[in-house]
């Protein structure tokens, strides 16, 4: 398609699953956006180095062979299986939130939910106010950065830990992100929280990769719509013009 409109392309390597190629489709666009003085390539350089540290040596402690006991991905794994997770984050980690909830999805083949502070305070809490029997198959998982949550927030983060979370989920994790800048930080909770994925998919004996049912509905939704052949046709006369 590219070719055909005369555009320039960045080749990805294929993946068993579209969402495995997340770090190939981000780690180019900082790049660009430096190279289009948008972003400092100083400051670009630098976060991207600190992303490669914190993911190395995340992926060693967290790798297969390591014990649980020492392997933090395999304990948080554990903790979650049998139960539903909720994850609960500050607004600027947002996508961080998402993505594992989108993981657990795909992965596990298990619902799961997110949210964000400060707007859950708003309607998501009320929530809480749900019986026992409900509450307790539910883990709440909080994506927690001390240095970056205003005061108001960590405050209200902490009220709601002591006096809802603790006493009415099964378990509450919180977990920080390694690294020194804002993108390391990000990536550490990515992967970390990616590896726990996996993890959790064993422990369900379920295939990461496998996608039956969005299959299903992709081809199914494609048969109905034509969505391809319009596609092909749109492109096509695009290039042509």
């Amino acid at each position: 398609m590219a070719q055909a409109l005369g555009l320039p392309l960045i080749a990805l390597p294929e993946m068993a699953a579209a969402r495995a190629s997340l770090p190939y489709l981000f780690a180019p666009l900082p790049y660009l956006l430096a190279e289009m003085g948008i972003l400092s390539m100083k400051r670009v350089e630098r976060e991207m180095s600190d992303v490669i540290d914190v993911v190395d040596k995340l992926a060693e402690e967290l790798a297969i062979e390591v014990s649980k006991e020492r392997n933090l991905a395999k304990r948080i794994a554990l903790e979650i299986y049998g139960t539903i997770p909720i994850i609960y984050c500050y607004n600027p980690y947002k996508s961080v939130g998402l993505r594992f909830k989108d993981q657990v999805n795909e992965n596990c083949k298990l619902p799961a939910r997110s949210d964000v502070f400060p707007e859950l305070n708003h309607n998501e809490i009320m929530g809480w106010e749900a019986p026992e029997s409900i509450l307790k198959r539910y883990t709440l998982v909080l994506l927690r950065d001390l240095e970056l949550e205003p005061i108001p927030v960590k405050a209200r983060i902490e009220a709601l830990k002591e006096k809802f979370f603790l006493q009415k989920a099964k378990s509450v994790i919180e977990m920080v992100p390694q690294g020194e800048t804002p993108l390391g930080k990000t990536f550490s909770l990515l992967f970390t929280l990616d590896v726990i994925s996996m993890y959790l998919a064993v422990l369900h004996g379920r295939n990461p990769v496998a996608s039956e049912t969005f299959q299903i509905l992709k081809y199914e939704v494609t048969d109905r719509l034509g969505t391809l052949r319009h596609l092909e046709e749109q492109i096509l006369n695009l290039a042509s013009t």
